[in-house]
């Protein structure tokens, strides 16, 4: 029975040396992995913080676009606008030259 309980007393120890090296093993790889992810984490963190003010930067762009645009849009309506009147103009005045014409003409015969 002694050596039972001396063969059993060293595969204890066996065992709990294994263990002991295959938690170490286990730590150092769940350390490594952490220090990777957090890398990542870092990493993509620094990718996406450009990323954002890129996007705001083409958000505020579009905006400005747009409002140019509308701006546009208004100057045109307003040369629209002076083209016609400036157009109404000339027609009153070249109606009023062909009466004083037509006027002239018939004082001349």
């Amino acid at each position: 029975m002694h050596i039972v309980t001396q063969v059993l007393g060293r595969l204890m120890a066996r065992f709990l040396t294994v263990c002991t090296l295959m938690g170490t093993l286990l730590l150092q790889l769940v350390n490594s992995l952490r220090a990777k992810f957090t890398l990542i984490y870092q990493s993509v963190a620094t990718i996406s913080n450009p990323l954002a003010k890129i996007k705001q930067s083409i958000n505020r762009l579009v905006a400005n676009l747009t409002i140019q645009v509308q701006l546009i849009k208004l100057g045109l309506i307003n040369v629209a606008t002076k083209v016609g009147q400036l157009g109404q103009q000339l027609l009153t005045t070249v109606r009023q030259i062909l009466q004083r014409v037509y006027k002239a003409l018939k004082r001349g015969n």
